[in-house]
């Protein structure tokens, strides 16, 4: 009888390296390895001019066992749950050390004895030996062992760098949301991570400054079932106001699993009177509003949103507080008790995941509407007052001059707005500004004069604004100085600020309120966050449009946010656009040869001018898609047709699906264009 073997190749070891996911994932990887072997600090130094990167930690090091073990690919003794020196193990695949080549091809260890740190053990892997090996367990990994060695710990070095990886890896850190992240990744004060690119520390924002903390209106936290004599309870403090909330015994009952302890301190804010820079940038995520952080055992999880922070939106909206911070703890001493796929970024679903998300449901609906119900009791308490003290609301007691809901008493110039609305009365010494409406329709035009009120001190209109800005930013909000018009062309909530002067009194104030911007009446899609849709709503829109790019667009709002479908939606945007362009152009016979000559040609004034007349769309619309239009075709961002090549042909290489995000005004721009051509042409 012949008896077969079971190989590995060298090159799967380069191919599993090369397809995780990003920089962040592979270090994370080398992070934990440190911080289970009892490290007190990780420092990685990225040279890109040395071309190296070096991650040094002050653990316990590795006997011969552990080195053989840390090379055992795809074997590993711990288990998820389990504590080593009273820190969790990740309980990874055996692959975590391999994820250095991630980074480069060439990899150096210099590791310390755990019993004689005077004793160094040194070994080299190389990929492009280890790539062309037929059968890795052949492969022989020469260890050199030498005393004299000085302090304890592993060096890792790594070299002839993946030039791409490190690039975006480095663009990354320059977030400062990423980087504080990444550099608290380990919830564990004993442990510190240290990142350096070319000598320079990266951002670490996690501590909140005064003017943050002031801006704190309630906090909410879990009580279970040990601390309550029910199956938990949520606790809403607002100010000196306390009000518990009894979980109801079907949510509540994975409180009581054994090996699961869960635990939740949540901070809610009104930034009004001050910009989303002032808070610490680890809570700020892409789509510009703060989240509170989840870990599990101890470990930054970063999968698929536990805590939903607009669980509240599809009702009342005053109902809504999207500026949270704050921490969910999770600590699972089992490994059977929830399920992960093999990198512990996502969670598989089951039965025990549906419940815990409908307790963090629960926590964040219930918590919300508890705020805003003592909110409002207090501000009852104090309409016949126009000052309140510091010690009637917020947890660490707010400033002189902030009301009851959290909101700011704007005192400089005296021409006081509350919250960025007009205190009636107050215009002795300065100006006021008000915003005159609450909420806005996406793709329509609104003249700033309609939608802010701006007096000066003697209640004229010798006022100036000046450095008007939206946030989110640009992407979402078009204003046109020329015309003194803002667009809004994405829904959710906007916050505007500026500063303003009275030309009478000379005196400075600033303004800051939000605006909601209404979701599209006829957006059927399920999904909180829509990526591409006509500006106008569909009932103004009745265009014949081929049904293939109708299909198109419902199946790119289905991979939009998806991260585990980043290539394909990167990859597909310039078939998209492609559709939309030559839709359009065969209703204006302007079909050339070229994307870029047709993109060109449909854009121009005249075509679109001719197609906008055709449809018989308001001459509101009209002015507010000419605003668009004109600030599309400018460019304002990069050439549109370019920036799709590249895409195409580079997939993620060298375009983020974050970069092809930020740009969704162009495909509903075309998305709007698409629908009023057709229109033209069915009334031909």
């Amino acid at each position: 009888m012949i008896m077969a073997q079971i190989r590995v190749a060298g090159k799967i070891i380069r191919e599993i390296s090369e397809q995780i996911p990003n920089g962040q994932l592979a270090m994370t990887k080398l992070i934990k390895n440190a911080y289970e072997a009892n490290a007190n600090s990780i420092k990685i130094s990225i040279n890109t001019v040395g071309s190296d990167i070096i991650i040094r930690d002050d653990g316990s090091g590795m006997n011969d066992n552990e080195i053989g073990s840390l090379l055992n690919l795809s074997h590993s003794d711990k288990i998820f749950g389990s504590k080593v020196n009273g820190r969790y193990v990740s309980g990874e695949k055996g692959l975590g050390f391999f994820s250095a080549f991630k980074f480069g091809r060439m990899i150096s260890v210099d590791t310390s004895d755990p019993d004689d740190s005077s004793i160094k053990r040194s070994f080299k892997l190389d990929m492009a030996e280890i790539g062309k090996t037929s059968d890795v367990s052949n492969l022989d990994v020469p260890v050199e062992k030498s005393t004299n060695n000085k302090g304890k710990g592993t060096i890792i070095r790594i070299t002839r760098l993946n030039v791409d990886a490190v690039k975006l890896f480095c663009k990354s850190l320059s977030q400062a949301g990423f980087s504080s992240r990444l550099t608290n990744i380990i919830d564990d004060t004993s442990f510190s991570i240290n990142i350096l690119v070319d000598g320079v520390h990266v951002a670490d924002d996690y501590i909140e400054n005064d003017k943050f903390k002031q801006a704190r209106i309630a906090t909410i936290s879990l009580l279970g079932p040990d601390e309550v004599d029910t199956t938990g309870a949520v606790l809403v403090c607002v100010g000196h106001e306390k009000s518990k909330i009894q979980i109801p015994q079907n949510i509540g009952r994975i409180l009581n699993t054994k090996h699961l302890k869960l635990w939740a301190e949540i901070s809610v804010y009104r930034l009004q009177g001050l910009g989303i820079d002032y808070a610490p940038k680890i809570y700020l995520f892409d789509d510009h509003k703060l989240h509170p952080l989840v870990y599990i055992n101890d470990s930054l999880f970063e999968g698929e949103g536990l805590y939903n922070v607009e669980v509240n939106a599809s009702g009342k909206t005053n109902r809504v507080f999207r500026q949270q911070t704050g921490k969910i703890s999770l600590y699972l001493d089992k490994p059977d008790i929830l399920s992960f796929n093999a990198d512990r970024t996502r969670i598989i679903d089951s039965t025990r995941l549906r419940e815990l998300k409908a307790l963090l449901d629960f926590i964040s609906s219930e918590g919300q509407s508890e705020v805003r119900r003592l909110i409002d009791l207090q501000s009852k308490s104090h309409e016949s007052s126009q000052t309140v003290h510091g010690d009637a609301t917020g947890v660490d007691g707010p400033h002189h001059n902030e009301k009851a809901d959290g909101s700011h008493l704007q005192t400089e110039g005296e021409g006081a707005t509350v919250g960025g609305k007009t205190e009636p009365g107050r215009r002795e010494n300065g100006a006021t500004a008000k915003l005159l409406l609450d909420t806005v329709e996406v793709g329509q035009p609104y003249e700033f004069d309609k939608l802010i009120e701006l007096k000066d001190s003697q209640g004229g209109q010798s006022v100036k604004p000046s450095e008007v800005s939206f946030q989110p930013s640009d992407r979402t909000v078009y204003l046109d100085s020329d015309k003194e018009t803002v667009v809004f062309t994405h829904y959710g909530e906007v916050t505007i600020t500026f500063d303003y002067w009275d030309k009478i009194t000379q005196k400075k104030s600033h303004f800051c309120d939000s605006v909601t911007v209404k979701r599209p009446k006829r957006l059927h899609h399920k999904k909180n966050d829509v990526w591409v849709y006509p500006l106008l709503d569909t009932d103004i829109l009745d265009g014949d449009v081929e049904s293939y790019i109708i299909d198109f667009t419902n199946q790119v709002n289905l991979i939009a946010n998806d991260d585990k479908l980043d290539l394909v939606f990167v990859s597909s945007l310039r078939t998209f656009a492609e559709l939309m362009i030559r839709s359009i152009a065969k209703t204006e016979s302007a079909n050339k040869d070229g994307l870029k000559e047709t993109y060109n040609a449909v854009m121009g004034d005249a075509n679109f001018n001719k197609a906008l007349k055709r449809s018989g769309i308001c001459n509101k619309s009209v002015k507010a898609l000419q605003t668009i239009h004109r600030l599309v075709k400018e460019q304002k961002f990069v050439p549109i047709i370019d920036f799709l090549n590249l895409a195409t042909h580079n997939a993620t290489k060298l375009v983020t699906a974050k970069d092809v995000r930020d740009k969704s005004i162009y495909f509903k721009f075309l998305l709007t264009y698409t629908y009023i051509a057709n229109m033209g042409n069915k009334h031909k």
